[in-house]
């Protein structure tokens, strides 16, 4: 199984767009091995990785409770930093969670 980790659409899958933190791939789509080793290399257009193998989860059950909602659409990511938005906070803690610190 493989999560996405940059945001990215897929010429091979009809163009679709995988966003931050979903599965790769969709239900239905079989990439090939070379496709799945490329997007977890360099070796693609954007020049780094897209996708990251997982075989459990990328963080223990105590760290799961990230992002965590305090208020006024605000979430508190795992390192502390107060973001507004969900979709913003859910973003933002899978990039500390990959280790994009960008």
């Amino acid at each position: 199984m493989y999560k996405v980790i940059k945001s990215f659409r897929d010429s091979e899958d009809s163009m679709h767009t995988y966003r931050i933190g979903e599965s790769f791939p969709r239900e239905g789509f079989e990439p090939s091995d070379k496709r799945l080793e490329d997007l977890s290399s360099k070796n693609n257009k954007v020049g780094k990785a897209l996708i990251l193998k997982v075989s459990e989860p990328l963080v223990s059950s105590e760290e799961n409770k990230y992002p965590y909602h305090i208020g006024g659409g605000y979430y508190k990511l795992s390192n502390g930093e107060k973001v507004k938005g969900k979709a913003n906070a859910n973003k933002e803690e899978m990039k500390l969670k990959v280790g994009d610190k960008r």
